[in-house]
């Protein structure tokens, strides 16, 4: 599955993270008022797990604006569980608004349990309220050379040149589908590959082994006295904020430094990618 609103099962906040901020205004993941009404066009959901964080919703707000520039038609997100608006409500809209075709894109980025069973469910469910509007699935976001080389770019930022001291950690949110684990394993060899580290694992934030702590442990026993942790999600909430908290606890307790890498967020190079997604469907 994925990120940090992406995760086969609750994690538990650590004691001294962050209150959860409660979403402000959920209306800005719908439609805007000046979006077209043309049936012509295809309508345009976006689908991720889901966040009751405010930052979440900030950061699929983001990616919506910068998609609508890209494509044709009303754009509208939602989420499959824990945020509002669900993915269903915002198929709703679109549907509202003269959409005899909805392309639903998976902000997802392997094929686990959320894109092959909570997905195609959902789906099925808009097309047997809707059976005049043609629903297409399009593929998850995947592994893709542009996200590793955002990857790349987000550890050059926050940590320049990759030397032979330098451990890297890349951090899926985790599954229990083993397709799915080694996909994502690929996708921190690859990132590996493209900032030259010698001194890497992939590690999950939740649902597979190893975890962070445990990465950051086995680095550092390796002689790594650097580490570079970046998570392989979009979005802000708690399971980001668990892995960056697990790995900063993991190196001060090891007496390593700690460079956070952070995540995808909105970036035009995922907004790119999310309308490929939709120009394919």
């Amino acid at each position: 599955m994925d990120t940090d609103v992406d995760e086969e099962e609750p994690v538990a906040a650590p004691a001294d993270a962050p209150p959860i901020e409660p979403i402000r205004d959920e209306t800005r993941l719908l439609l805007s008022a000046s979006q077209p009404r043309d049936a012509s066009l295809p309508g345009v959901l976006v689908v991720g797990h889901g966040s009751r964080r405010a930052a979440a919703a900030d950061d699929l707000a983001c990616l919506l604006d910068g998609l609508r520039a890209h494509v044709g038609g009303s754009v509208a997100g939602g989420w499959i569980e824990l945020g509002q608006p669900r993915a269903a409500d915002a198929a709703e809209g679109l549907v509202s608004r003269g959409a005899s075709r909805i392309v639903v894109v998976p902000l997802l980025f392997f094929r686990a349990f959320h894109a092959t069973k909570d997905l195609p469910r959902i789906v099925g469910d808009i097309g047997a309220r809707h059976p005049d509007v043609e629903i297409v699935l399009a593929r998850e976001l995947g592994r893709g050379q542009e996200l590793v080389d955002l990857a790349a770019r987000r550890i050059a930022d926050a940590a320049g040149p990759l030397g032979p001291d330098d451990g890297l950690v890349v951090v899926p949110s985790g599954t229990s589908d083993a397709a799915a684990r080694r996909e994502g394993q690929a996708a921190a060899a690859a990132v590996a590959a493209v900032v030259g580290s010698t001194r890497w694992t992939v590690a999950y934030a939740s649902s597979a082994e190893p975890r962070v702590a445990d990465a950051v442990r086995l680095l550092v026993d390796e002689g790594a006295r650097r580490i570079v942790v970046f998570s392989w999600s979009l979005f802000a909430g708690r399971l980001v904020s668990s892995v960056e908290t697990a790995s900063r606890r993991a190196a001060e307790s090891a007496d390593v430094e700690l460079i956070w890498a952070g995540r995808f967020g909105s970036d035009p190079a995922v907004v790119r990618l999310v309308a490929d997604r939709v120009m394919r469907g």
